[in-house]
């Protein structure tokens, strides 16, 4: 789970490093998840013309309600 709330910037850098690791997870049978800063990044993937799901599984508007997400 990616804590996106301390993120101040993305870049085009940025998008593509989580790639690999969420490949890496998903051949372990785990999930990249990222909490917060949820609107600012769907506003920046779709300014780009890119697509999140290609890169993270979820993506909660916080960081309590992705642990609880998981908890259950």
């Amino acid at each position: 789970m990616l804590d996106a709330l301390p993120l101040t910037q993305l870049d085009i850098t940025g998008i593509y490093e989580p790639n690999n690791p969420a490949q890496t997870l998903r051949v372990r049978g785990a999930e990249l998840v990222v909490a917060g800063r949820m609107a600012e990044t769907r506003d920046w993937f779709k300014a780009k013309g890119l697509s999140e799901s290609g890169i993270v599984a979820r993506h909660f508007p916080t960081l309590l309600q992705a642990v609880r997400a998981y908890r259950q």
